[in-house]
């Protein structure tokens, strides 16, 4: 292999050109592969063409989005350790000041406060009991209801549907990271009486009122770890969900199956 002065690589070598790429690697057998997308060449002329193509460019991609998530889950994770540092400091400071009398004092204030409304509650049966939840729900949500961008792709002939789902917690604070949870008609009291041809997707965060969109409960989901086959025949992953604590964003992608 010949190189140029410098020790670049000389670009009208096809042969150099084509070791010198990261992903470039031959066998015991003298097959050159590709060792991203594992697959094997007989030279290093085929090692380029596949290298230049859709295979090579879709895994360069994905290889790429991967990196990124995890980056964003470190930094993430970063966030959350100092939020948590800062409320363990800022709850020492308030043990400090307040001291141990008035903090019984106000335990046992709240306690007595908390044995009054469970009182009230079940004297009030289960409307009141509802009535109270909503309530507090109201007074917690300083924030509002978040916005959400909802898209959908609807494929028929593999009788599926794609649904992407980005919901915006602009104002959420550092730390703080929503939370989604799907519910059965019956388990939610808002819509009176129950329709089972229904499931609930609820999304929380800290500060915001708790929003629900419905889909149909006899589709079937797609759930972590499933590939999703593609048109074209690549695969790609049939489940993400991620919390953006940079652009304070919570996606969600899953595929509904008929």
């Amino acid at each position: 292999m010949t190189s140029s002065p410098t020790g670049s690589v000389n670009i009208y070598d096809p042969i150099e050109v084509a070791r010198a790429n990261p992903y470039f690697k031959r066998n015991h057998m003298g097959q050159v592969t590709c060792t991203l997308c594992n697959v094997y060449c007989t030279e290093e002329n085929n090692f380029l063409k596949h290298i230049a193509g859709k295979t090579h460019t879709l895994q360069l991609e994905r290889r790429q989005h991967k990196e990124l998530r995890h980056l964003r889950e470190q930094e993430e994770e970063r966030r959350n350790v100092e939020a948590e540092q800062r409320a363990r400091k800022e709850e020492a400071l308030l043990a400090l000041s307040a001291g141990q009398s008035s903090t019984g004092t106000a335990a046992a204030a709240s306690s007595s406060a908390t044995g009054a409304a469970a009182a009230a509650a079940v004297v009030g049966g289960t409307s009141a009991s509802a009535a109270a939840a909503a309530a507090a729900a109201a007074a917690n949500a300083r924030f509002g209801t978040p916005l959400y961008s909802f898209r959908t792709e609807h494929d028929d002939v593999a009788f599926r549907t794609k649904v992407w789902i980005d919901v915006m917690f602009t104002q959420a604070e550092d730390g703080t990271r929503p939370l989604h949870r799907w519910l059965s008609a019956r388990e939610q009291h808002m819509e009176k009486p129950p329709d089972d041809y229904f499931i609930y997707l609820l999304f929380a965060c800290e500060g915001y009122a708790t929003i629900s969109l419905k889909f149909p409960a006899q589709a079937t989901r797609s759930e972590g770890g499933e590939v999703l086959e593609e048109a074209d025949g690549s695969y790609s992953e049939a489940y993400l969900c991620s919390w953006d604590p940079l652009r304070k964003v919570y996606s969600m992608f899953f595929v509904l199956s008929r």
